[in-house]
């Protein structure tokens, strides 16, 4: 059940509307505001997801890093941007997913399927390492460059 929550939170990170409430955003009650990431390197190309960071409130337990690692190894999740603002996500035994994105500065916007829309934050962004925050699901998908 576990894995298919965590596997349904990954899809959800490119593809579900941000809908959720303002709550506890960075910057208000203490919390610092994110750093801003460097924005020379292009997001165009293909992304393999290698690891999954959670913001876990207190007193309640992480998911277990060894489990999220098999688990996202066991999907083969890959992100693809195109230089001409398409995107697609494909993953063993998943039909491959398509939309759209547009990169403003150190955000990362984008539509789904069925005209979904979710703005992520991006953390670092370099030649061959991108991190994406997804503030509603609490977490930061780690990809690679392939």
């Amino acid at each position: 059940m576990k894995k298919a929550f965590l596997f349904g939170a990954l899809v959800c990170a490119v593809f579900i509307a941000n809908a959720g409430a303002k709550l506890n955003q960075p910057g208000e009650g203490g919390d610092p505001a994110p750093a801003a990431a460097p924005v020379a390197a292009s997001i165009v190309g293909k992304w393999h997801a290698v690891d999954m960071k959670f913001e876990v409130p207190k007193g309640e337990k992480a998911p277990d890093p060894k489990e999220v690692k098999e688990m996202i190894a066991k999907q083969n999740m890959t992100y693809e941007f195109m230089a001409d603002g398409t995107m697609k996500m494909t993953g063993d035994g998943h039909d491959a997913e398509k939309g759209t994105y547009k990169k403003v500065g150190t955000k990362l916007e984008t539509v789904g399927p069925k005209g979904e829309k979710e703005t992520l934050d991006i953390t670092k962004l370099t030649d061959k390492e991108l991190h994406l925050n997804m503030k509603k699901e609490k977490m930061t998908i780690i990809l690679e460059k392939i």
